[in-house]
């Protein structure tokens, strides 16, 4: 492990100088962070990126899992500059959906919510799949639930899906998955329409097909649609509202969007209130017209108006009570 931390300062420490060479670095770097379950190839996506965006091919400063257990403990970012002088800051996270349960997924969930808090802002939240065997059950989708559940339902605006290990995978398949798979199931789980997620496709160790005797073409295009993925990656990022996440707190939009139903049944039953009781006075005022009418009735000597008040007995009660009102007034 001491090896390993080493090694990685060093690297740290040289990529500083790579992209700090020249003064016009900018203040802000485009910023990109990974999420998916272990052992999906979210390191290997981190690595990949930069050692295409800066130039430095073969570049592994996050480390790699393929197991149960993340690789990664910590949220990592790592800025690189690319040759026209564009900064952006690469994030890696731990793994969900480990094997030490849902209570380390809770975790590490809010460390990175808490760390992105330090970042600001977040250009892009990148969704990584592995394509060969795309798993977006129930787990996954509590996870994501998690996150829009901190951050709100506008941080789905800046999120995007790479497909990893999808050297066999045609576009076709994965706009497939995506259009009738991954955005139902994720529309179900937050009770919200979801139209479109942008998608994309790499496989991140090409190279490594040599080892099982793939032809170079086959690898030499592999290595050429991680360059255009990339890149294609790089133009979303730079063409997103950075997304706010300072006011982000882990679980809180969940427990503001119960206060608003809270509120919102609150004022529905003040509504229901306010419409009885304005019923209850319109009834009030009807019932005290008829009345004033009935008296204006007796009082003008008016037998028409009886019946319309007293009913088919109208004359013969209004003569009635006309006696007593004349012996009374």
């Amino acid at each position: 492990m001491k090896v390993y931390s080493i090694l990685t300062t060093v690297v740290a420490l040289l990529a500083s100088v790579h992209t700090a060479q020249g003064n016009d670095v900018p203040a802000n770097p485009y910023r990109i962070i990974t999420l998916s379950r272990t052992g999906d190839g979210k390191s290997s996506l981190c690595n990949l990126i930069i050692s295409i965006l800066g130039d430095m091919m073969g570049f592994n400063f996050f480390g790699e899992s393929s197991g149960a257990s993340s690789h990664t403990i910590d949220p990592t970012s790592f800025q690189v500059k690319t040759q026209s002088g564009v900064l952006f800051d690469i994030i890696d996270t731990p793994g969900l959906m480990e094997s030490k349960g849902s209570s380390a997924d809770e975790a590490n969930i809010k460390r990175i919510v808490d760390y992105t808090k330090e970042k600001k802002y977040i250009n892009g939240f990148l969704i990584v799949l592995n394509e060969q065997a795309p798993r977006f059950d129930r787990g996954m989708q509590d996870a994501l639930k998690v996150f829009v559940d901190s951050y709100g339902l506008s941080f789905l605006d800046n999120v995007g899906i790479v497909f990893t290990r999808s050297l066999t995978k045609s576009p076709e398949e994965s706009e497939k998955y995506v259009s009738e798979e991954f955005i139902p199931l994720l529309s179900t789980a937050l009770g919200v329409p979801i139209k479109h997620l942008p998608h994309w496709q790499v496989d991140c160790h090409p190279d490594e097909l040599r080892k099982l005797s793939v032809p170079e073409e086959i690898i030499t295009n592999s290595n050429m649609r991680n360059a255009k993925t990339v890149h294609a990656i790089k133009q979303w990022a730079m063409g997103k509202t950075p997304f706010d996440v300072t006011q982000a707190h882990y679980g809180e939009f969940e427990a503001q969007a119960k206060l608003r139903m809270a509120a919102e049944e609150a004022k529905k039953k003040d509504d229901e209130n306010k419409a009885a009781l304005e019923a209850e006075r319109a009834k009030r005022q009807k019932a005290e017209a008829e009345a004033a009418a009935a008296r204006e009735a007796i009082q003008g000597g008016d037998p028409s108006l009886g019946d319309k008040i007293l009913g088919k007995d109208g004359n013969r009660v209004f003569k009635k009570a006309k006696k007593i009102l004349r012996k009374i007034f």
